[in-house]
């Protein structure tokens, strides 16, 4: 009787037996997972048959393919762990939101009079027209006229914000962040009204005191260690320090 084989040559039972160890499992328990009959067996003969297998030159091949496997696949995870750390300290978190000064009402509009949008000097309009006649004496009155635009940078020579303009805080639409913001970002917490509250990130200081140990910058005692410090902001900076009043030189042997 034939039995089916894998594209490596194995059987199917020693392909198991072969996945079961290189994921941790004993020989003996992955024998007597693979052949349930073992169990009425002599502990030792299952000893002996489970080390025999695992011996056998193709399955021994095997159980080293996959471990193989297994570590090259748990070095992508630390190297994408790192990455993600990395992403989360250096993040400019200004790509999420940040305060823009704008131009006020009365920085561009003629004679620095309130500046109207032109939806607002139509809606100005029909209001005045709206008026009895004997209150809509002379002409409609302008003022600065139409073409505000909040996005415009304030006026120097504004006299009602002397060149300030005003405050306005803007948060990022999230489709266009990119890999460093969207590792950042951590959401937002609304009011009721459907408002934005709160925009919440992930800790960045956090993250790159992670980094900073993962790559092993920290003594074992937790006592910062400053030339291995400085040797990751050198390989995660482009070759510059930062720190206050510190300063390693690229060729600094003992860097």
């Amino acid at each position: 009787m034939t039995h089916a084989k894998t594209p490596g040559g194995l059987k199917p039972e020693h392909e198991q037996f072969a996945a079961l160890v290189a994921s941790g499992v004993t020989q003996v328990d992955a024998f007597a997972a693979v052949f349930p009959h073992a169990s009425s067996w002599a502990s030792n003969s299952v000893r002996v048959n489970a080390s025999r297998l695992a011996r056998r030159p193709l399955v021994a091949l095997r159980i080293e393919e996959l471990l193989a496997a297994g570590a090259a696949a748990a070095k992508k995870t630390v190297e994408d762990i790192h990455a993600q750390l990395a992403r989360i300290a250096f993040a400019d978190l200004r790509e999420l939101a940040g305060i823009h000064r704008g131009a006020c009402r009365y920085c561009w509009g003629d004679g620095h009079r309130y500046h109207r949008t032109p939806r607002e000097r139509e809606e100005a309009h029909k209001a005045w027209l709206a008026l009895p006649a004997k209150s809509r004496r002379g002409r409609f009155d302008e003022q600065g006229g139409v073409g505000f635009d909040p996005r415009r940078m304030p006026n120097p020579d504004c006299p009602e914000c002397w060149g300030r303009g005003k405050a306005e805080v803007l948060v990022a639409d999230t489709r266009t962040l990119s890999k460093d913001g969207v590792a950042v970002y951590g959401g937002v917490e609304l009011h009721d009204s459907g408002e934005i509250k709160r925009l919440r990130t992930r800790d960045h200081d956090a993250a790159l005191e992670r980094l900073a140990r993962v790559m092993g910058a920290f003594k074992a005692d937790n006592e910062q260690g400053p030339r291995a410090f400085g040797q990751l902001i050198r390989e995660l900076g482009g070759g510059r320090v930062i720190g206050p009043n510190t300063s390693i030189p690229d060729d600094d042997p003992d860097a």
